[in-house]
């Protein structure tokens, strides 16, 4: 994690959403929460109703927030669905 890639973190998230042709609102699922930088533009989109994060690592989650917390206001603001456990597991 370096705040050296956030811009393209943050692009994987609002790409797909803006090109996205649903007119109801969006429930998004994360794979791999990193940083969190994906997470956090994904909820800041006005067409996101639901976002859950998926992670396999539960140090991944606990580093983030301590070293990152100022860069995820969505995150803290709109509380997204955490889930320990596999990506493969999870779908």
């Amino acid at each position: 994690c370096s705040t050296h890639h956030k811009n393209s973190e943050e692009l994987l998230a609002k790409l797909p959403i803006q090109i996205h042709k649903s007119q109801s609102k969006l429930e998004v699922l994360n794979i791999g929460f990193g940083c969190g930088f994906t997470a956090d533009r994904i909820l800041s989109s006005n067409k996101v109703d639901s976002l859950d994060i998926v992670e396999i690592n539960p140090t991944v989650m606990k580093a983030s927030r301590i070293f990152f917390k100022s860069y995820h206001p969505n995150i803290i603001k709109n509380k997204p669905q955490f889930f320990l456990l596999g990506g493969l597991e999870f779908v």
